[in-house]
């Protein structure tokens, strides 16, 4: 009478259909436990987990060695380290570690989206770059970059224009704003003339005063006219003629 994993293995291949390929290592482990002298199996080793290198990365994410080791010096993945003090090591834990946070991160981004856009228009971090005025400030660039003569222009009529007011003497507010304008213009083209004289360390910012109190000369403009003192200057003349 056959032992019993010699019955239970014949009833194993009778199940299986004609012309079925039995591996070898499954009959071997069955036919080892009870039945000396049949050697047994043994499962292969796994392959040891060597650290990666930062080409083995690049490879693997898809971008350049130059921009994986820009992240490994960032400190992006835990636990790396130089081999002999020379090339960097990653593990593979720090790998799996990055791309979990990598994956957290995207999705936290599409949950606060809005909260982003908010960030970004307020420039609540340091160094960050407001967006609320950038109409305006890509408005002016790009007049710039055309016709940068324009600048001259506006000024030369802003100067005209408050000359004719303190001449005509329309209202008291309208004398104001022009002596207003005029010491503003004036401090312009000071700070316009101090930007081409000082270092390079400098430059930039007397040109962002330029600009500034450039930006204050077309709102007082605008107050002038919407305050009426084009209408009153007409009227002015009229009485005098």
């Amino acid at each position: 009478m056959a032992s019993p994993p010699l019955e239970s293995l014949r009833k194993a291949l009778a199940a299986m259909p004609p012309g079925t390929l039995v591996p070898r290592d499954w009959v071997l482990e069955g036919l080892s436990e009870d039945i000396p002298g049949v050697p047994t199996v043994e499962a292969p080793a796994l392959p040891a987990r060597v650290d990666l290198t930062i080409r083995d990365l690049a490879q693997l994410f898809g971008k350049q060695p130059s921009t994986v080791r820009a992240w490994v010096e960032r400190g992006d993945f835990p636990g790396a380290y130089k081999l002999h003090g020379k090339e960097w090591r990653v593990p593979v834990s720090a790998v799996d570690s990055f791309q979990n946070r990598q994956r957290r991160a995207k999705s936290d981004t599409r949950l606060s989206a809005w909260r982003s856009v908010r960030r970004r228009q307020d420039a609540r971090k340091p160094q960050q770059m407001a967006e609320r005025f950038a109409s305006w400030s890509n408005f002016r660039g790009r007049l710039f970059f055309l016709w940068p003569e324009h600048i001259l222009i506006w000024y030369a009529l802003l100067a005209g224009g408050a000359t004719v007011v303190l001449r005509m003497h329309p209202s008291r507010t309208a004398v104001k704003i022009a002596w207003l304008t005029l010491g503003l213009a004036a401090a312009a083209a000071m700070e316009f003339g101090v930007s081409s004289l000082a270092d390079a360390g400098e430059t930039f910012r007397h040109l962002f005063l330029f600009h500034a109190l450039t930006d204050l000369t077309v709102l007082l403009a605008l107050g002038g006219l919407l305050a009426g003192t084009l209408p009153e200057i007409l009227r002015v003349r009229r009485m005098r003629t």
